[in-house]
C-alpha cells in the first residue's frame, strides 16, 4: 500500500511540473518552479520520469490481478481526463477566449477533480470497496475538486489585490461573462481582448462577481458534504468531513 500511495504523489508532482511549464509560471508555493530553474527540457523529462515511476510502483504492489487492472485503469483514465481539461484551457488561452461558466466548471472537473478521484478511488479499490462506495467517492471527488479550484481562483484574485492574470482562466471572469447584460457584454469582450484590467474591474464590482463566486463555492461545499450522508464507512466518512472542514474553513 505504501507503493500505491507513493505512486499518487508521483503522478501529482508530474502534473504540477507540466502545468507550470504550460502556464509559464515562475513560482509555485512561493518557490522557483523546476523549469524556471533548470529549463523546460529537463523539467519535461523529470515530469515524464515521475509518470513512469508512478505506473511502475503500482505494478509492484501485491494486489490480485483484477484489482491491479482496475487500479491502472483508474490512473490512466485520470491521466487522460486531466490532459483533456488542460487542453481545453490551453486552446482557450491560445485563442484569447474567455470560457463560459459551464466550460470552466468542466475544466475544473477534468483537471482538479480528476486528481481527487484518482487519490480516493485508487485506495478504495485496493482496499476492496464495493461498487456503491466507489460511486459515492467518485461523486464526492467531483464536487470537492471543483470546489477546491473555485477557492483557488478566489484566493488568487484576492491575493493579487483583485487583479487578474490574463495568461490563466479564472472562474470570476467566466462568471462575469455569463452574468453581463446586453449593454455590458460587448464592453467586456473588447476589454478582455485588449486586456483592459480597469474596465473589467469596474464590471466585476458592478455585478458583485466575487460574492457570486463565493456563493457558488459554498454550494459546492454543501453538496460535497451532502454526498457523504449515506456513506457507510464511518472512519473514512469522518476523515473526509475533516478534510472539508480544514480546506474550506473560511467558507463554512
Amino acid at each position: 500500500m505504501n507503493r500505491l500511495a507513493l505512486s499518487i504523489e508521483c503522478f501529482h508532482k508530474a502534473s504540477l511540473i507540466h502545468d507550470d511549464i504550460e502556464d509559464n509560471d515562475a513560482t509555485r508555493y512561493g518557490k522557483e518552479t523546476l523549469h524556471a530553474r533548470y529549463g523546460v527540457p529537463i523539467a519535461i523529462n523529470i515530469g515524464d520520469l515521475l509518470i513512469g515511476e508512478g505506473y511502475r510502483l503500482i505494478t509492484e504492489c501485491s494486489l490480485p490481478p483484477d484489482v491491479l487492472r482496475d487500479c491502472l485503469k483508474i490512473v490512466s483514465q485520470g491521466h487522460r481526463t486531466l490532459s483533456i481539461g488542460q487542453g481545453t484551457e490551453l486552446i482557450a488561452l491560445r485563442n484569447h477566449q474567455c470560457l463560459s461558466l459551464k466550460e470552466i466548471l468542466q475544466v475544473f472537473e477534468n483537471k482538479t477533480a480528476a486528481a481527487f478521484k484518482v487519490s480516493l478511488l485508487l485506495g478504495a479499490r485496493a482496499a476492496g470497496a464495493d461498487s456503491n462506495s466507489l460511486e459515492m467517492l467518485e461523486q464526492f471527488s467531483k464536487l470537492i475538486g471543483v470546489a477546491y479550484q473555485i477557492k483557488d481562483d478566489l484566493e488568487d484574485f484576492v491575493n493579487r489585490s483583485k487583479e487578474f492574470k490574463f495568461e490563466k482562466p479564472s472562474i470570476l471572469l467566466s462568471m462575469l461573462k455569463d452574468t453581463l447584460d446586453n449593454q455590458d457584454a460587448p464592453i467586456f469582450e473588447d476589454a478582455y481582448l485588449k486586456e483592459n484590467l480597469d474596465t473589467i474591474q469596474v464590471l466585476v464590482d458592478k455585478y458583485k462577481i466575487q460574492e457570486c463566486v463565493e456563493d457558488l463555492l459554498k454550494d459546492y461545499i454543501s453538496r460535497s458534504n451532502t454526498s457523504l450522508s449515506n456513506y457507510q464507512n464511518m472512519g473514512l466518512k469522518l476523515a473526509l468531513h475533516e478534510i472539508l472542514g480544514k480546506t474550506f474553513k473560511d467558507y463554512i
